[in-house]
């Protein structure tokens, strides 16, 4: 649906930037050229109409940025709709040019079955014109955000609820659709994405302890992928492994491996709907902790030899 400049939807049911009021008055709208300091207007828990006004706002100028609880964004639609304007033809943009914070993202732990936010990525990569990064820590969660608003394209940035990792990594200069490299070896090669980098860093690190040695990349982006890349590491070794906190079917792993035409090992979640638990317990219980990373790229090794 078409939203027009300073609308909302009438049945967002939640307090709302009426038509004649200017479309910087909702919280977490920073002022850009021309607006004052946005006023506070929260819009609640309506996470399709706060979009669409985050969308409106981005059209009038503005650097709007949506933090989102996961599990409104897998049971409702994914983004609203802005119109914008592109060598005099309308075209229309996914959220408005937003740049969407998605917390919870992956395995949310206590909050309960509902909250699971591990459906994203299967849908999110199929919406066009839509970038979708991953941090591998807090570094790097900062440094996607400033680089969100520079993009002109809507953003979603996903990260989950946990403390922060170690080690805490440096953070190398972010470009759209790259990937970044972190370890280098010929025997296998893991491509992480997000809060599974630092798992896969330490898989690596126990693996080496066997005498294998493998290439870790940081994916940082579920779209667009560094297919260039990917494509390389191919070229060094048929042993490829993607990970990450989401469905394996149709979701990163399963992007990487349309991209690269190869066959990989898909380390992530399965078909089903997960239980509530703690966050720690049900990654070990999945296997996406560095010590099941370790064990299930062990194996498929193992196997590939006989």
């Amino acid at each position: 649906r078409d939203v027009e400049l300073g609308a909302v939807p009438e049945d967002a049911g939640r307090p709302r930037c009426e038509p004649d009021e200017p479309a910087d008055r909702v919280r977490g709208v920073a002022a850009g050229p021309g607006l004052e300091e946005p006023a506070e207007q929260d819009q609640g828990d309506d996470g399709r109409g706060c979009i669409e006004v985050e969308g409106q706002a981005r059209l009038a100028h503005a650097q709007p940025c949506v933090h989102e609880e996961r599990r409104s964004e897998d049971r409702r639609h994914a983004v609203a709709v802005g119109r914008g304007r592109a060598d005099g033809d309308e075209r229309v943009h996914v959220g408005g040019l937003v740049a969407q914070g998605l917390d919870r993202a992956g395995v949310v732990g206590e909050d309960g079955a509902t909250h699971q936010g591990v459906f994203d990525i299967s849908f999110l990569r199929n919406i066009p014109n839509l970038v979708v990064m991953a941090p591998k820590d807090a570094r790097e969660l900062e440094a996607m955000l400033e680089f969100a608003l520079t993009l002109n394209s809507p953003v979603s940035l996903r990260y989950p609820k946990a403390a922060v990792p170690e080690p805490d990594l440096p953070v190398g200069p972010l470009t759209l659709g790259e990937a970044e490299v972190l370890e280098e070896g010929a025997d296998f090669a893991i491509i992480a994405l997000g809060s599974m980098v630092i798992p896969s860093l330490k898989a690596i690190a126990a693996l080496g302890q066997q005498g294998l040695r493998g290439t870790l990349v940081n994916a940082r982006f579920a779209k667009p992928l560094d297919t260039e890349l990917f494509k390389k590491i191919a070229l060094v070794t048929k042993n490829i492994f993607t990970v990450e906190d989401g469905m394996r079917e149709g979701g990163f792993g399963s992007a990487v491996s349309e991209a690269i035409d190869a066959k990989i090992v898909k380390i992530g979640l399965p078909d089903e709907f997960m239980p509530c638990g703690s966050r720690d317990i049900l990654l070990s219980g999945y296997g996406l902790t560095a010590v099941g990373i370790a064990d299930t790229i062990n194996r498929s090794l193992r196997y590939a030899c006989k």
